[in-house]
């Protein structure tokens, strides 16, 4: 019996360990949750800038990289991580070769990357850790790593009441009183997403979406929306459902919005 327990054990910890470099790399990561907090309480000068990392599978078997501000921000892939054991090499997305690798080893919960080469500066100018959860990276400046959360995406209806303004109610008002729009993408580290009405002039809205997780206090984890209008970052209003939630909706009366997790659009 305890023979049988040691194996269960192993098998365990083998399938937790399972996952490689390249399969946790593999996605979108975003540092936005991390500006903001610390853009919140000051906690450090200079402060960081924003990123978000774009690491899309190619047939191949290589991860094409994009770094850009934000989601919104549509840039081509500037370089092509490929694979060796534990070993990754950094090329550009042409095959030219870029004198930077990363040795990759175990550790709890996921792996870490030593850098080596004078290219991996610009790219990694510090020790790598990725996980299921997050992409961390080094700084010369000794500031805290760059924290990169994994992003989800989400796909959202979003219905405006033509003619209408915060605190209106939309009594009286019909199905055709409304302007009405599918399959806006939007993802769940900050990512914001702009609505146009059809009206003239087109009135705008946009939405946020955060999936948060406090620093600091007694406030739960929690996946919050926001509504906001044009030239204010406060929000009109926001709605919070649990950490994980797959779905999130707001009834403002004159706008309503509903958000679902849809996996496979990650790259829209």
């Amino acid at each position: 019996m305890r023979f049988i327990a040691i194996l269960l054990g192993l098998i365990a910890t083998q399938g937790a360990s399972a996952e490689t470099p390249r399969s946790l790399l593999a996605g979108r990561f975003d540092n936005e949750l991390q500006v903001f907090f610390e853009t919140e309480q000051k906690a450090e000068a200079p402060l960081r800038a924003r990123q978000h990392w774009s690491l899309r599978p190619a047939d191949d078997g290589r991860l094409l990289l994009s770094r850009s501000p934000d989601a919104e921000t549509r840039v081509e892939p500037a370089f092509a991580l490929r694979f060796e054991g534990d070993m990754m090499r950094v090329a550009r997305p042409d095959g030219t070769a870029v004198d930077c690798i990363v040795r990759w080893t175990r550790t709890e919960g996921g792996h870490a990357g030593e850098p080596q080469g004078k290219a991996c500066a610009a790219l990694f100018p510090g020790p790598l850790r990725v996980t299921a959860e997050v992409l961390e990276i080094g700084r010369p400046d000794g500031l805290k790593p760059d924290q990169l959360r994994r992003v989800r995406p989400f796909s959202c209806w979003v219905a405006v009441l033509r003619g209408a303004g915060h605190g209106d109610q939309g009594v009286g008002a019909k199905d055709s009183d409304w302007f009405f729009t599918r399959d806006v993408w939007l993802h769940d580290q900050g990512g914001v997403a702009i609505v146009r009405t059809d009206e003239s002039p087109a009135r705008e809205l946009r939405l946020r979406l955060r999936r948060v997780a406090w620093p600091s206090g007694p406030n739960r984890p929690s996946l919050t929306l926001y509504v906001l209008e044009p030239g204010n970052e406060r929000a009109v209003s926001y709605a919070w459902g649990e950490f994980d939630a797959g779905r999130l909706g707001i009834n403002l009366r004159w706008m309503q919005a509903s958000c679902t997790h849809v996996s496979e659009r990650l790259w829209p």
